[in-house]
This record gives structure tokens, C-alpha cells and sequence, in this order.
């Protein structure tokens, strides 16, 4: 069987996520710790985008080189030409003034 493993990605509000499914052509930065995007975020008007990596993405672990080593940092690599290896997005949380709020109910209207 497949392991999931959620991991998190924060991006500004005034991006719009209008799919389920990421097809990315770099790599990109995710945690799989949920309260350093919650403290990365508090006080920023952003979104956390909870991906599940259920497929082949690929993650390199960066904590090994990282200053920041409790922040859990992965750089996440993902074939845009394989939709075998998409990454779903399983919820948007929404942070606005310190408030989070979870749309994860929302996400499947998406697609």
C-alpha cells in the first residue's frame, strides 16, 4: 500500500487555487508540520495548503542543511507529465489577523 503523508505549504491570499489537483514543474518548500505554518502565518493574511503526496512526488529532506532545523523544511519535487504523480490538495486554511479557519469541507467542489 501507499503511505500518505500530509505536508503543508504556505502561499499569499491573493493567490486563487482553483483545482484539486498541483501539477508543479520545481521543486517548492513544504513542512510536514502543521504549527510551523501556523507560526510562519499567524499574523500574515495567507493560506495553508495541506497536500497529500500519496503518489511518486518526490521530497528531499533539507533538514540536515537547514538553520532553521525545527521547522521540518522538504523540498518537494513533482512530474508535471505523469497525473499519477499530481499532488491533491486535502484542505486550504485560511489565516487572516491570527484566525485560522479550515475549508477542508470546501476543497472537494473544487474538481
Amino acid at each position: 500500500p501507499t503511505t500518505s503523508i500530509a505536508y503543508f505549504h504556505g502561499i499569499h491570499e491573493s493567490m486563487v487555487v482553483g483545482h484539486k489537483m498541483l501539477h508543479v514543474k520545481r521543486p517548492f518548500s513544504v513542512t510536514d508540520n502543521y504549527a510551523v505554518m501556523f507560526m510562519n502565518l499567524n499574523e500574515e493574511n495567507g493560506l495553508i495548503l495541506q497536500l497529500n503526496t500519496a503518489s511518486t512526488a518526490t521530497t528531499f529532506d533539507c533538514r540536515w542543511i537547514s538553520d532553521y532545523v525545527h521547522e521540518n523544511e522538504y523540498l518537494l519535487v513533482n512530474s508535471a507529465s505523469s497525473s499519477s504523480s499530481s499532488l491533491c490538495i486535502d484542505a486550504v486554511i485560511s489565516c487572516k489577523n491570527g484566525v485560522h479557519h479550515n475549508y477542508a469541507t470546501y476543497v472537494d467542489a473544487l474538481h
